[in-house]
């Protein structure tokens, strides 16, 4: 490999690890485990976002409606679990049940409104 491939490949490797830390929980202020994100955008830990929509029935951050069921989880490169393994979670101490699998559609008539 050629020193400019090395260094080029060391810098995209440092700018995705500063992306991913951009994505904390809203709750805990960490990087996000088991990420989910909600209708209006904002992207939790599971483990946090389930006891409190419990509560609360809205976001945190912007106080919109919210249902355990309409969030979307995140899967990533480096995730512990992949798009075949919906619903698990990595935090396994947590109280939370397994976060919401990812929805597919086949077509645009599939969507729920």
């Amino acid at each position: 490999m050629l020193p400019h491939q090395i260094f080029q490949q060391a810098r995209l490797k440092q700018q995705q690890a500063s992306s991913a830390a951009q994505f904390d929980c809203n709750i805990c202020l960490s990087q996000a485990k088991d990420p989910v994100v909600t209708c209006c955008g904002h992207l939790y830990c599971w483990p946090c976002l389930y006891p409190w929509v419990k509560r609360t029935s809205s976001c945190a951050v912007c106080r919109s409606m919210l249902r355990p069921d309409r969030v979307f989880p995140i899967y990533g490169a480096n995730a512990d679990d992949q798009l075949g393994d919906e619903g698990s979670s990595s935090v396994s101490n947590s109280r939370a049940p397994r976060r919401p699998p990812g929805r597919r559609y086949s077509s645009l008539s599939d969507r729920e409104d």
